[in-house]
């Protein structure tokens, strides 16, 4: 008697882009580094009026704490830098950072 084997199973096929996405936070745009409340806050309002969910992260650097204010996370690159786009185009300069 013959036995019948299934079909192999393709392997998954993954955009690399998708890959890095997948890691823990993906894409995010910082929109600022403030050494104060006021700055942070300032900013937070300009990104949420753009329709942003801003947050923030407090760091320790040589030159003190600083309060980071990022929008994101996106899950690609692309969806990142139209993000920034509409950004600049309302005069907030922007940094991408990768995952």
């Amino acid at each position: 008697k013959e036995q019948i084997k299934p079909p192999p199973i393709p392997a998954r096929r993954t955009d690399p882009n998708q890959v890095k996405a997948a890691s823990p936070g993906g894409y995010v745009v910082q929109i600022g580094a403030f050494s104060s409340q006021r700055g942070a806050r300032t900013q937070i309002a300009a990104g949420k009026k753009l329709g942003f969910k801003p947050y923030t992260e407090k760091i320790t650097t040589k030159k003190g704490d600083r309060i980071r204010v990022r929008v994101g996370p996106y899950l690609t690159r692309t969806q990142a830098n139209q993000a920034r786009i509409k950004l600049r185009k309302a005069g907030i300069e922007s940094v991408l950072i990768a995952p």
